[in-house]
């Protein structure tokens, strides 16, 4: 009887919630019940009733994270937004008459456009969209072409594209008013279930006779190895990149 060996402190915050979540699903799935042994019972119920709060305080943090990533991804764009109009207004004084008139003929459509930056996501996205559209017709982009903003057009595309996907793609968890101490709660809840897996671990070697143990060990051991390769193999595709990325002399 062995306990997988696994490094709970290497599992990322989303790895830990499913984890803890998969235990259970684990557990749940042999047709045991908790409460054949009074020991484990007691000890189940505990982390079972902390699970709740703990996956509440790393969806705050997915939610911020997310809030954090959309922020970012909104500042680049508003910057091709701002680079596409350095290249129209580049034109204004040209004596070039042909550029000159291809840059009046821009000027009602980047005007009508100059406060982009500052709508909502929603609004901004839809704007983006839209100038896009209305540079790319056929009337239009004869103008673009002459005035080299054609690479520009392009960039702020991909940049409002990215952000569009990460915008639809966000998690529909609300960031809660209250506060988490996901750090106490992580520390907690693994300790738990530490305490659940030993106490395990410890009644199928001694017990052996009781199926029970040897049964919920297993469950156990299933995933502490699935997770246990996770991170086994993210290590190792670090490690490989480090040493892909040292001078040839340090290898």
């Amino acid at each position: 009887m062995i306990l997988e060996k696994l490094n709970t402190a290497r599992l990322h915050n989303l790895e830990s919630g499913q984890f803890l979540t998969r235990f259970f699903t684990d557990f749940e799935s042999t047709g045991l019940q908790a409460n054949t042994d009074i020991e484990f019972e007691a000890i189940y119920t505990d982390l079972q009733n902390q699970l709740p709060t703990y996956l509440a305080a790393l969806a705050q943090i997915s939610a911020k994270e997310e809030s954090e990533q959309l922020l970012s991804l909104d500042a680049i764009r508003d910057r091709k937004i701002g680079a596409l109009r350095m290249a129209w207004k580049v034109f204004q004084n040209t004596d070039n008459p042909s550029k000159m008139a291809a840059y009046e003929k821009l000027t009602v459509i980047m005007n009508a456009y100059k406060s982009l930056a500052s709508e909502n996501y929603e609004a901004e996205t839809l704007g983006i969209n839209n100038l896009l559209a209305t540079l790319q017709l056929p009337e239009n982009f004869a103008a673009v072409q002459l005035l080299n903003m054609e690479e520009h057009l392009t960039v702020l595309q991909n940049a409002n594209a990215l952000f569009e996907a990460k915008f639809s793609a966000r998690s529909s968890n609300s960031i809660s008013t209250e506060t988490y101490d996901t750090k106490m709660l992580r520390k907690n809840i693994f300790a738990t279930y530490n305490e659940l897996c030993n106490y395990v671990w410890a009644m199928a070697k001694r017990r052996n006779t009781i199926p029970f143990f040897g049964t919920v060990l297993t469950s156990i051991n299933n995933g502490r190895a699935y997770f246990a390769n996770i991170i086994a193999t993210r290590k190792g595709i670090a490690q490989n990149k480090a040493t892909k990325e040292k001078p040839a002399d340090e290898q």
